[in-house]
């Protein structure tokens, strides 16, 4: 990203240190927009500026937003190679504060 720039090496660092300051961000799910990308010096194409991309990217999103609010997933990573991870969470009961079912008579 940085490989033209006149100070790569500092540039890189600089951004490096800012992502990975916690106190910037303080979770994975905070966003970052295009502005802030840009006034850190970094590189910034517009997903609107590829028609063809922007809908399949936006495809992806919506199909893991609704298996993360439809399902128990925590987390998915998947592999061009079809490959995936997924986390689920799982919740006892008595976590909930909820009894569990009597076990039917015999």
């Amino acid at each position: 990203m940085f490989s033209d720039h006149v100070n790569a090496e500092k540039q890189s660092k600089l951004v490096s240190d800012w992502l990975a300051e916690h106190s910037n961000f303080k979770s994975h799910s905070r966003h970052l927009t295009r502005e802030m990308l840009l006034k850190m010096g970094m590189t910034v194409i517009p997903l609107e500026s590829d028609p063809e991309l922007q809908d399949k990217s936006l495809s992806i999103f919506h199909a893991a937003m609704h298996t993360f609010g439809m399902t128990p997933a925590l987390k998915i990573v998947e592999s061009h190679l079809g490959g995936a991870f997924i986390k689920i969470a799982v919740q006892s009961p008595m976590a909930l504060g909820i009894a569990p079912l009597a076990a039917p008579p015999s």
